[in-house]
């Protein structure tokens, strides 16, 4: 059988993803435990270091954190494994990374029931009181028929919809932002001028906003 749910919100305070994950926990739960990813034994990371650092997801913009923890090598707070075959797992994901000519990890591919993601290795990124001025304004969506507004004060960030509370930013990688469930990035033109904003959340992952030109209706 199959089943579907909806969860219609008229503002993004509510976390429209955890509802509908605790609906359908109600309505099929409980579920089995997953089954632990398999290793025949608890291989060492060769040097774990060359790992650490921000790894930003090419299909929906996000970012992972590697860390390493007491010397052990973690996405954000999941340990990382080694496996025979040279390659790594994240729970039940797996992970193989692409290196550079001299041999630096730039790149990985995270493999789950056939579907691959890519995630490339980005810089941390702390953006001047400048920099954020040249995101500032309305910005309007013709999908959704609607206008935000991108603010900077000081060298902070904010995005203000319209009936819902404002939302602190936070720098993730350059051109890019976190706050809120909420991932916000910006594409620019070839000389640099900031031209277009998007805004991802749970399952939409790519709304564009251009400059705005008119105000809501």
């Amino acid at each position: 059988k199959k089943l579907s749910i909806a969860v219609l919100c008229n503002g993004t305070a509510p976390d429209s993803t955890a509802l509908a994950n605790s609906i359908a926990d109600e309505i099929l739960g409980p579920f089995p435990e997953p089954p632990a990813a398999a290793s025949a034994e608890n291989l060492p990371i060769q040097q774990p270091e060359r790992y650490v650092g921000l790894w930003k997801n090419e299909r929906n913009k996000t970012a992972t954190r590697f860390t390493l923890n007491n010397g052990e090598l973690r996405a954000g707070a999941t340990p990382v494994r080694a496996m025979p075959d040279g390659s790594m797992m994240i729970g039940s994901n797996k992970i193989v990374f692409i290196n550079d000519s001299a041999g630096k990890p730039v790149s990985f591919d995270a493999i789950t029931n056939g579907d691959s993601i890519r995630f490339t290795a980005e810089a941390e990124w702390q953006p001047s009181a400048a920099d954020l001025a040249g995101f500032a304004g309305d910005w309007y969506s013709d999908d959704a028929e609607a206008t935000v507004r991108f603010e900077a004060e000081g060298s902070n960030a904010f995005l203000s919809i319209k009936n819902s509370p404002r939302i602190a930013l936070r720098p993730l990688y350059k051109d890019c932002f976190a706050g809120s469930g909420q991932i916000v990035w910006f594409d620019r033109d070839p000389s640099g001028k900031v031209v277009r904003m998007h805004i991802g959340e749970g399952r939409m992952r790519d709304m564009p906003f251009v400059r705005a030109t008119r105000k809501d209706p």
